[in-house]
Formats: structure tokens, sequence, C-alpha cells
């Protein structure tokens, strides 16, 4: 079945981040524990867009203004689930840029090997991917633009197998739609001489969200009558590419009755990101400037001791516990609106094993 993020938005009451504090948050072992880790699994070299290159300072000067920005760390880190936030694409081998300049805010995503998603979520939402403007060295769907009162543009392009994301908002004087898709034009050519690197992205398949076994441990870990799966539907943009890319898994689920009907209510978020530790890395980090109560746990997972990064809080007045684990070349997050974070962490623990 398609994930995608149409309930994203109860995810995101829920969201969340992770991480240690100290010693523990370098990955240094808690003093007194002792610590086996585990050998990790070799990745490709990551996939880079070349920034500079790719949106000339020229075409910078007329989407933003003069004096634009590069933008380093993607807004909303601990905001969202793993699987659906700003770091689910470079996790995946994918690559974006971003700046800005005041209130306005350019951004290209791009996902190599994504031709497979495009065309699944292309067909699955025929009056949102609609046919683009006419660009030369791609196919684009999806694209819209409002010019009043400020200028917000989106395309959507298929180059070669990779998707390539485009948003602009901006207050930049005298920007025309033309004006906009011009500036995409001339982003293709370095878009596409960056993809000829890009590596082969890992093979793996999806967890099953609604598998007996899973719901099972999720029934018995938050001692419930039973457990759920939330029905999504995708859409058709880059983050749902994302998800629906080789080894990803998003699972939202929500309590049931006694009868076995859903309550309605949110219980958590899984996350499962194949690829580098960089993306994950960049998480904790983001956590760690933001909350000195974060800490270490220790799991066992097949015979070794795996630090788990654990953090507690309140987004929009609803509180979340989140465990997040780097296994092998996997992230794995389990965050939910139930405080006791040790019930994340046993799920964590749990899917860590199976994988």
């Amino acid at each position: 079945m398609l994930r995608s993020n149409r309930i994203l938005s109860l995810a995101l009451a829920a969201a969340i981040g992770v991480a240690l504090s100290g010693c523990a948050a370098l990955g240094i072992p808690v003093p007194g524990a002792s610590t086996v880790t585990p050998t990790p699994t070799a990745t490709p070299a990551a996939f880079a867009l070349d920034c500079p290159a790719t949106v000339s300072s020229a075409d910078l000067s007329v989407l933003l203004g003069a004096d634009a920005s590069a933008v380093a760390t993607p807004p909303g880190i601990t905001q969202t689930v793993a699987a659906a936030g700003p770091l689910a694409l470079p996790a995946v081998g994918g690559s974006s840029c971003r700046w800005k300049h005041g209130t306005g805010t350019l951004t290209v995503q791009v996902l190599p090997h994504a031709a497979a998603a495009w065309k699944t979520l292309s067909e699955a939402n025929p009056t949102v991917a609609t046919p683009g403007a006419d660009y030369d060295g791609g196919v684009s769907l999806g694209g819209n633009c409002a010019l009043a009162p400020t200028v917000s543009c989106l395309t959507n392009v298929l180059v070669a197998d990779a998707w390539l994301s485009v948003v602009l908002d901006t207050s930049a004087p005298g920007l025309t739609e033309a004006g906009f898709h011009d500036a995409v034009q001339r982003m293709l050519p370095p878009v596409t001489a960056a993809l000829a690197k890009a590596p082969t992205p890992q093979a793996g398949a999806p967890l099953d969200c609604a598998a007996a076994d899973l719901r099972a441990e999720l029934q018995t870990a938050f001692a419930l009558p039973g457990v759920t799966t939330l029905a999504v539907e995708p859409t058709f943009r880059i983050a749902d590419g994302v998800i629906l890319g080789p080894g990803v898994t998003l699972c939202q689920f929500q309590p049931t009755d006694d009868s076995g009907t859903g309550t309605g209510t949110y219980l958590g978020a899984l996350s499962v990101l194949p690829g580098t530790a960089a993306a994950y890395e960049q998480l904790r980090a983001a956590v760690l400037a933001q909350d000195p109560s974060a800490r270490s746990e220790l799991m066992t997972v097949k015979g070794d001791q795996v630090p788990a990064l654990v953090w507690s809080g309140t987004v929009e007045r609803t509180s979340f516990a989140s465990v997040d684990a780097m296994v092998g070349s996997r992230w794995i997050e389990f965050h939910s609106s139930d405080p006791d974070d040790t019930r994340s962490l046993a799920i964590v623990q749990w899917i860590a094993a199976k994988l």
C-alpha cells in the first residue's frame, strides 16, 4: 500500500528528534558501561549538488535579491518524523540547496533514481500532477505559480531518472512566472551533470506497517487493548517520492478499543531510513543544541550494545517521547504521544533486531 503523509499533520503534533548529552552525545560510551559497537555497513559516497553551480549568483539576485545567502541547515529538523522530515532526502541519497533573503526562500531538491516513484505518484494523483512548464531536458508535472501578493512558485521536473523540485517564495520586484521557469531551465545542465555521479541506491523493502507481530509488539509495549495502522494517501511531491524509496518505512499507528475499533487518537510513528549516518548526525546535533535534557540509552541488538538517542518534549502543546538509533546503515526512529520513552525504546530495539 502506498505510504505518504496525509496524516503527517498528526505526526507533526507528536513530533520530534533525538539526542544525547555530554560524552554520550559524542558517541562515547556512558561511564561504567561496556559497549561493543557493530561494524558499520559500507555505504556509497553521498550524492551532492554543487549549489553555487546549480543556481548562479545572477539568478539568485533575480529570484531573491542581491543579498541572498545560503542556508546550511534545513528548517524544521526537530519538528517532523524522520521519514517525513527535511533530513529524509539526504538520508536516502538525495541532496538539496537552500537560500534566503529576508522572508524569501528558494529551495532546490534532487532525488536520484526516482523515476518509479514519479510514475506511481503521478498516476495516483492526476489532478495534482498536471503538465507543467516546457523545459528542455526534463519533463515537468505538478507545478504552479502565484504572483500576488508575493511570488510563490513550485515546479517538479523529471531529469533523466531523478526528481528535481524547486520551490520559491519571494518578494523580489519584477519577477514573472516566465522568469522563474527560465531560472529553472538554467539549473537543468548542472543538475544533470551532478546526477552522473549519483551512486546506486541501496536495495531493500519497507517493513509491513500492518504486520501482526509489529502491532502485537506495540500493543505489549504500550499496554493497549490493540493497535492498528492509520490509513494514509500519497500526493505528488518529492517528499512522497522519498517515502516510496527502496528500504524506506513510514508507519503511523493508533490504539484500538476492546472491540478492535480505532480510537481516532494518535499513538506514534515508526521511521526506517537506509543510507549514510550524516543525516542522523545532523539531527542529533540540532537536538543537542536545543534540548539539555536529551540522554543516551544502551540497547542490546543481536548481542551488541548500541546507543539510542532519547528525548522528550512538547510540540504545539502535545507531549512526545522520541527514540532514534543508527543500526548499521539504517536510521530507526519511533516517537509517540506517550511520554514514557522506555516504551518507544523497546520498539526501536525490537525493530533493530528484525533488520
